[in-house]
């Protein structure tokens, strides 16, 4: 089982801006998914969970506050590996990267 986008990337996603990742779990057969987010003062982040109906599934989430927030994907009351994903929002311990000329 699989995830994968800018939802869950660690650092410096932006902030009040859509973002969206997918969990594949054509490998891990058939079992109920659950999402959640939850920012630093732990307040849940709505989250939207579209089932694509090829074992993938599309999470959206928007960020609206600037502090860490972490994602939790269970299957079959699972969490799955890699999780849970510590988020940061632009302006949390982000560095900008320096581009050379």
């Amino acid at each position: 089982m699989t995830a994968h986008g800018r939802g869950i990337e660690k650092y410096c996603v932006e902030l009040d801006s859509p973002l969206e990742f997918t969990v594949d779990t054509r490998a891990a057969g058939v079992a109920p998914l659950a999402v959640e987010v939850t920012d630093a003062d732990q307040e849940p982040v709505d989250v939207a969970v579209k089932d694509n109906q090829d074992g993938t599934f599309l999470c959206r989430y928007v960020p609206k506050k600037s502090v860490k927030h972490v994602v939790v994907v269970t299957f079959g009351g699972v969490v799955i590996p890699n999780f849970p994903v510590r988020v940061s929002t632009a302006g949390v311990h982000c560095k900008k990267k320096k581009i050379s000329a």
